[in-house]
């Protein structure tokens, strides 16, 4: 048995599933905090449901990119603290505890959104369960890869120095696992899952003559579970994806004009398809980043600068490039669409979607609304709206708590489990998820009623931060119980570890006391001769 299994044998039963009970508390934490938050960012648009469309999405777009932030920041700062309680002694080491803990909470948050969101778009959206159901079937045709690329970073060992054959293998795979997942990856998942579905007739004709006008390959159609009208092209697997609101939404003729958009998407040339794969190898060095920066010093810094510039960089550049691949397919669509058919399907999908008409942003994908719509050769007959706030300051706002609630829960956390630590040493072992100093003030408070038991933590102890000081009180114990050829072995252990660089004064005082006190385990004490 290895030095920690046999230090968990001797550990109650319930330490390590400390880890697991602490899901349903980042899930509550979530749902709380967005039920509490949306509803008060959404506010001025569900008091203006008379409005006209157009106001009710500009209003609605600042609210939505605060609350989009929020599903990414807050699982964020609620799975980082639930990493804290995996370790070695409990049953998910601190990346699966992280990850599963913000993938509860991002279940949370996004649950809590669901009255709102109710609100928003009607019944048409169905109960929880489908609402999350379709979220999920969003996630996965969308950003796949952002959810394998923190897969990843996740479980990369905190610094490559000492790692690197292992931190380069899973670099290796995450990055096909990144490619394979935006490039249809996702969609395989949802069809297993039952998210996605085969396209119907009525999309499969489309899809036909869509194909035919451009003289290439019938591509597969796929239906995907949503609560918004949404449509996508996958290039690289020639896969058109139409949302169930989308198909009901819209007509014949209009359908057959936002086939026409995407299957012009089918036929972007190679350099295209390469720029948008190679934008994907940002996501290696975002995988990459924990380990760099684990390295410290200078390291640390420039890592996470290059990191952020480069992320930065890649969205720019992939952005500038859909814009003009939007452009490219609208123009391909009002070619094959009579009228105003195309222009009529664009202001469909905007107003049910609550999709601003003027974004008035040199960021955006898409160009706006009114725009596109000019262009089809069917202006809009409501006035041209004002671009919506940007909403800055909100995401600013949310952003800054947030990192203060991660500085004061770590904070906190530090004071509490010192002062745990001297009360009750098995809660802090627990709540930290086998950390070497409160499992040595356990190993202290055990020795007197079980000394076996003392040394199977202090082995454990030693294995997880190398402090000879460990094995020095060990040897002490084994040595009183009169199990002289373990202590000596202790004592001597302790003293090869003390001669290393870097080892604390104590520590080596500590391993030469051990090593005296071993030399008179097992001696008889000789009596002294009678001067008599």
């Amino acid at each position: 048995m290895d030095t920690l299994s046999a230090a968990r044998a001797v550990l109650p039963f319930w330490l390590p599933l400390v880890s697991l009970a602490s899901m349903p508390l980042a899930f509550a934490a979530a749902w709380l905090v967005s039920s509490a938050l949306t509803p008060f960012a959404y506010r001025r648009v569900l008091g203006a449901q008379d409005s006209h469309w157009t106001s009710r999405a500009r209003l609605a777009w600042p609210a939505r990119k605060w609350t989009g932030l929020g599903f990414v920041a807050i699982p964020a700062v609620l799975g980082a603290l639930v990493a804290h309680l995996g370790g070695p002694f409990s049953l998910l080491g601190p990346a699966a505890a992280g990850l599963l803990g913000g993938a509860a909470a991002l279940l949370g948050y996004a649950l809590g959104t669901w009255p709102v969101a109710r609100r928003l778009y009607g019944d048409s959206i169905g109960g929880r369960g489908r609402f999350l159901s379709n979220a999920l079937s969003l996630l996965l045709v969308r950003a796949p890869h952002l959810v394998a690329a923190a897969a990843v970073a996740a479980f990369m060992p905190p610094r490559f120095t000492g790692h690197g054959a292992v931190a380069a293998a899973l670099l290796a795979a995450g990055t096909v696992l990144v490619f394979a997942s935006a490039f249809g990856g996702g969609l395989a998942i949802g069809r297993l899952l039952g998210l996605f579905r085969e396209g119907d007739e009525r999309l499969g004709r489309a899809a036909f003559s869509a194909a035919s006008d451009e003289c290439v390959a019938t591509p597969e159609t796929l239906v995907m579970r949503s609560h918004l009208p949404v449509a996508f092209a996958i290039p690289l697997r020639r896969i058109l994806v139409f949302s169930e609101p989308a198909l009901a939404l819209l007509d014949d003729a209009e359908l057959a004009a936002v086939v026409a958009h995407e299957t012009s998407h089918l036929t972007e040339s190679r350099a295209i398809t390469l720029q948008r794969m190679s934008g994907l190898l940002v996501f290696t060095l975002l995988m990459a980043a924990p380990s760099l920066a684990g390295e410290g010093g200078r390291t640390a810094f420039f890592t996470v600068l290059f990191a952020l510039l480069a992320l930065v960089a890649a969205g720019a550049f992939s952005r500038r490039t859909a814009r003009e691949m939007e452009g490219r397919a609208d123009a391909h669509a009002r070619e094959h669409s009579e009228g105003g058919v195309y222009a009529r399907a664009l202001e469909k999908m905007h107003e049910a979607a609550l999709v601003p008409a003027i974004l008035g942003s040199r960021n955006a994908t898409h160009p706006d609304l009114w725009d596109r719509m000019k262009a089809a050769g069917a202006p809009p007959s409501w006035p041209k709206p004002a671009p919506p706030a940007s909403g800055r300051l909100g995401r600013f706002a949310l952003l800054f708590a947030c990192a203060l609630l991660f500085v004061a829960a770590e904070a906190g956390r530090g004071r509490t489990l010192a002062a745990l630590t001297r009360r009750s040493p098995l809660a802090a072992v627990a709540l930290s998820g086998g950390e070497a100093w409160p499992l040595s003030e356990l190993a202290m408070r055990r020795a007197a009623a079980n000394g076996a038991d003392a040394v199977s933590l202090y082995r454990a102890c030693f294995a997880l931060d190398g402090r000879p000081s460990h094995l020095a009180n060990a040897a002490f114990l084994e040595n009183r119980a009169g199990r002289c050829d373990e202590a000596r072995a202790l004592a001597a252990k302790a003293v090869e570890s003390a001669s290393g660089t870097g080892v604390a004064t104590f520590d080596r005082y500590l391993a030469g006391r051990a090593a005296d006190a071993v030399k008179h385990c097992g001696v008889a004490e000789v009596a002294e001769p009678d001067d008599d």
